[in-house]
């Protein structure tokens, strides 16, 4: 698996409202990194 296609698997939806709260600071990290790819590969 690509750093691209493990970053969108963080970002689906999570099952229970346990899981979402433990999740919230890796769907945050998950789009900063996004967001550094993006500008790392469309520079």
């Amino acid at each position: 698996m690509t750093e691209v296609e493990v970053i969108f698997n963080k970002q689906a939806p999570f099952s229970s409202k346990d899981e979402n709260i433990k999740n919230t600071t890796l769907y945050s990290c998950s789009n900063l990194l996004m967001i550094k790819l993006q500008i790392a590969l469309f520079k």
